[in-house]
């Protein structure tokens, strides 16, 4: 049986929270803050590779497509982040840096195709 919000009793809310709290725990234990800066940059660096191989098949920075997967990956990308701060594997300013180095990127594809490169 699904619950559905406006259907959850708040004993189920903080059994949840519990969950979430001890998963957060177990990964702290399991995961070290390297592997994940490493899974991190890794996954940054195949998103890079996806941005750059669509707008080098001339699928510029105008064109909807390219914007929804850089939107979609970029959104994708901080929630990772944002997972790895919960659990306390990385810092907050790790984190911005991760995310600042991808817009960084995609900030200069979009100039690069302003400039009809």
């Amino acid at each position: 049986m699904l619950l559905f919000p406006e259907t959850l009793e708040l004993k189920y809310l903080y059994d949840i929270i519990a969950l979430v709290k001890k998963g957060a725990e177990i990964m702290r234990e399991s995961v070290s803050r390297k592997e994940v800066l490493n899974a991190l940059a890794a996954d940054a660096k195949k998103i890079q590779a996806l941005l750059d191989k669509q707008q080098n098949l001339l699928c510029l920075s105008q064109c909807p497509a390219f914007e929804e997967v850089a939107d979609t990956q970029l959104y994708g990308f901080s929630k990772e982040i944002q997972l790895a701060r919960t659990c306390g594997l990385i810092t907050n300013e790790e984190g911005q840096e991760l995310v600042k180095g991808l817009e960084h990127i995609l900030s200069d594809i979009y100039a690069a195709a302003g400039e009809g490169k």
